[in-house]
């Protein structure tokens, strides 16, 4: 997310009537361009001021703190102007800075102002309860409770791990600092998953009970889930009765293609197979040959072997699981050899920049987390590259250590234009190249956020994103800023193509790239067109 500091800007334009104003004036004194600030932090639910909270600013010139004293107070003197923000913390409350939605902590401070600025920092909420076995009526210990947030990557939704407890001898726990908001809890009680390899018609590893994972209110998947409601200074209640039950165990062989020898070196994980809920639940280091894997819980999984380390022939295998109520034996699984990608990075045409070694190119999975075989791939000097035993699926491919000043405009993969839409390695196509297109010829966009009466909008979320909006996006695809006090925004280094800017405010600046807001959002926008070195102006309305 690059943004433009639109006061450089002005000042850059408007140099030469500048000139011939300080022909007639005295320069000011360092002082006069200076700024400064004050305010008061109080409680949001009991508005009384808080002690002791920590206040950091920070200016285009550096960053200074001060706690703030017995009635709230903070004070910051002399301190650089133009754009800057606060950060807002103290125990037991939320923290407010630039990264929470209409916090009002980013703003411009003009020449020789002085302003007062006050906040309301919110009492963070918690949740207690108590763990029972249901068959004993005893507390149950070593309980784990996890409470995860929704939130959207690559258009979709995810669910993230905010923290964790653990129940104690008494079966009690307690989760304290959580912000306000919706949660989906976890309850596991079960021990580690064991993958190791194993002796063929031997079983290392014995079947047990244990309280296995769910999710509030008993369900096993977390789609399935309801959430809880955290509310300001608020202590949800929350205790659970579990039921202890079997857990499986998985048996069978890894078996290497033919054309390999010997035991080979394998990095083998277990995945959970829950929409929104990407997570590797165990992984293990083996060799080729038989394996077992144990302490399941019933349940989707994705069984994921690929060969370890740097090698010129890998290989890998992919295994969806449905595990019931009993074991699996004699589960055969047969890994293959991934595909091969070739490609090249390619200045733009009429455009050359040199050497391309510091660039890294690799492909990230849309339906899956990363393994060790989803390896990044250094781009030789000459601009070529080689990707090897990638498997079949949807990928978004990434770049990174660009040359200074230049950005990739187009990705091409199968003949088709890939920069806003995901490559789908398949051995059907055979080996399609894929190639990158980087050019230093690139536009930018300064614009405004004004409401229907033509007021400014500070503090909104603009979203940058091509026009027509894709299906799915990228995630170099979406760019953000934030609106600055008189509603300004800006928007650096975009190759050439046509784009919208969408404004959200409150709670939908956190779905930023949920692709069904953006498209709704979009009905109301107007695409307009970034052309090679050229800046756009733009007025925008939420």
């Amino acid at each position: 997310m690059n943004s433009i500091p639109l006061r450089v800007i002005f000042c850059a334009l408007s140099v030469s009537g500048a000139l011939a104003l300080y022909a007639h004036q005295e320069p000011p004194s360092p002082k006069a361009s200076l700024a400064n600030i004050r305010g008061v932090i109080r409680d949001a639910i009991t508005h009384q001021p808080i002690s002791e909270a920590r206040v950091e600013l920070k200016t285009e010139k550096g960053s200074q703190s001060t706690a703030t004293g017995p009635k709230g107070e903070y004070d910051f003197r002399n301190v650089g102007a133009g754009r800057c923000s606060l950060s807002i913390s103290k125990t037991g409350y939320s923290t407010l800075n630039e990264f929470v939605l209409d916090s009002g902590t980013v703003f411009t401070l003009g020449s020789g102002e002085s302003t007062s600025r006050d906040y309301d920092l919110t009492p963070q909420g918690s949740i207690t309860g108590t763990i029972t076995d249901d068959d004993s009526d005893q507390p149950a210990p070593g309980v784990r409770i996890i409470p995860m947030r929704e939130d959207y990557f690559m258009g979709k939704k995810r669910y993230l791990i905010v923290t964790s407890a653990t129940s104690d001898t008494s079966g009690k726990y307690s989760i304290g600092n959580l912000a306000p908001g919706r949660y989906w809890l976890e309850i596991s009680g079960g021990p580690s998953v064991a993958i190791q390899n194993s002796e063929p018609g031997r079983q290392t590893v014995n079947s047990t009970r244990s309280y296995g994972h769910s999710f509030y209110p008993g369900v096993p998947r977390i789609e399935m889930a309801a959430p809880i409601f955290v509310r300001p200074a608020d202590v949800q209640q929350m205790d659970f009765r579990l039921h202890k039950r079997s857990l499986g165990c998985v048996r069978g062989t890894l078996q290497s293609p033919e054309t390999s020898s010997g035991a080979t070196p394998i990095n083998l994980q277990l995945q959970q197979n829950s929409p929104g809920l990407f997570r590797v639940i165990a992984k293990a280091a083996l060799t080729s040959g038989p394996f077992e894997i144990c302490n399941l819980d019933e349940g989707e999984y994705n069984i994921v072997a690929a060969t370890a380390g740097s090698t010129s022939d890998p290989f890998y295998a992919e295994y969806r699981l449905s595990m019931g109520t009993r074991d699996i034996d004699d589960l055969t699984i047969t890994m293959q050899h991934g595909l091969t990608i070739e490609g090249s990075v390619l200045f733009a045409e009429g455009e050359s920049g040199g050497t391309l070694d510091g660039m890294w190119v690799g492909l990230d999975p849309l339906e899956r987390p990363r393994t060790d075989q989803d390896r990044n791939v250094r781009v030789s000097s000459t601009g070529q590259l080689r990707l090897q035993g990638v498997r079949p699926g949807e990928y978004w491919a990434f770049f990174e250590g660009l040359p200074k000043g230049y950005q990739v405009t187009h990705i091409r993969y199968s003949s088709s234009n890939s920069f806003s839409a995901p490559i789908k390695p398949d051995a059907v196509l055979g080996n399609p190249r894929l190639e990158f297109v980087i050019s230093a010829k690139l536009g930018s966009v300064l614009g405004s956020v004004h409401d229907s009466e033509g007021k400014a909008v500070s503090d909104a979320t603009v979203v940058l994103v091509p026009s027509p909006v894709p299906d799915q996006l990228a995630p170099y695809a979406v760019r953000t800023t934030s609106s600055g006090r008189q509603g300004e925004f800006g928007f650096e280094a975009l190759a050439p193509g046509k784009y919208l800017a969408i404004v959200l405010l409150g709670q939908e600046s956190r779905r930023y790239r949920d692709v069904d807001l953006i498209r709704q959002k979009a009905l109301q926008a107007a695409t307009f067109e970034v052309g090679a070195d050229k800046v756009v102006s733009v007025s925008v309305k939420p």
